[in-house]
C-alpha cells in the first residue's frame, strides 16, 4: 500500500502517509503513529531528508579583488589594522 503511495506521491510525509492509510491499517491490527514510522524506517520507505547549507563565498564572481593590503604586516598591537 505504501510503496503505490509512494509512486503517486514520492515526497508525501510520514503523518499523511499514516492518516491516508489509517482506515485500511486499523481493519488489520491497532498501529500507532510511532510503530507505523518505526516500520517505515525498517523497509526503508521514509524519506531521506536534503541537508540544506549555508553558503558565504563566492570567489568565482567578476568583480573586481583587490590584493591582501596587510600580507607583510606585522600587527603589534589591537586596532592596527
Amino acid at each position: 500500500m505504501v510503496q503505490k503511495i509512494r509512486r503517486e506521491l514520492p515526497k508525501i510525509g510520514g503523518k499523511k502517509l499514516y492518516y491516508m492509510l489509517s482506515d485500511k491499517i486499523h481493519q488489520v491490527a491497532k498501529i500507532g503513529r510511532d510503530k507505523f514510522f518505526m516500520i517505515l524506517n525498517n523497509n526503508d520507505l521514509l524519506i531521506q531528508r536534503k541537508r540544506s547549507y549555508a553558503r558565504t563565498t563566492y570567489s568565482n564572481h567578476s568583480f573586481r579583488k583587490w590584493t591582501n593590503l596587510v600580507k607583510d604586516v606585522e600587527v603589534s598591537a589591537k586596532n592596527q589594522v
